[in-house]
């Protein structure tokens, strides 16, 4: 009994750690709003993004930076394009920490994500071009 509940255990550790598939993915992605926050070096992130099955992703973050004795809060808007591109979440909005596209101040950033947690809605996305991993919490809207 003791074998089998070990071989459950690595099972379910094991599928966790798969990552989703596009075709997993995408249908989960469209229509949803999707929380991600991370911590690093003592700023912490927080995102809601509403994705369209459109295509287009309306949202905003908030940053806190420590400072002395409290922090310093940024917050501002996301709005942009989304799109499940070779089995990764790629954005392409204003408003992100990525890489500025041509000047125009858009930035892209790509994600690989996978299901994390024990929580159904909870996954991990990392960043593709600098491994940064964010949790996040995919919640369907109404279409998904």
């Amino acid at each position: 009994m003791r074998a089998l509940t070990s071989l459950t255990l690595f099972a379910v550790a094991l599928s966790l750690a798969l990552p989703a598939r596009a075709a997993e993915i995408e249908p989960i992605l469209k229509g949803s709003e999707l929380h991600r926050n991370a911590v690093y070096g003592g700023d912490s992130r927080r995102d809601v993004w509403r994705l369209a099955p459109d295509g287009t992703l309306t949202g905003n973050y908030r940053v806190q930076r420590p400072a002395t004795a409290s922090y310093y809060t940024i917050e501002g808007a996301v709005s942009g394009r989304w799109s499940v591109q070779n089995n990764t979440l790629c954005v392409e909005a204003e408003g992100l920490e990525g890489d500025v596209i041509e000047g125009n101040g858009v930035q892209r950033i790509c994600f690989d994500v996978r299901k994390a947690g024990f929580g159904q809605n909870e996954y991990v996305a990392t960043n593709t071009a600098s491994g940064a991993n964010w949790q996040v919490f995919i919640y369907p809207g109404q279409d998904g």
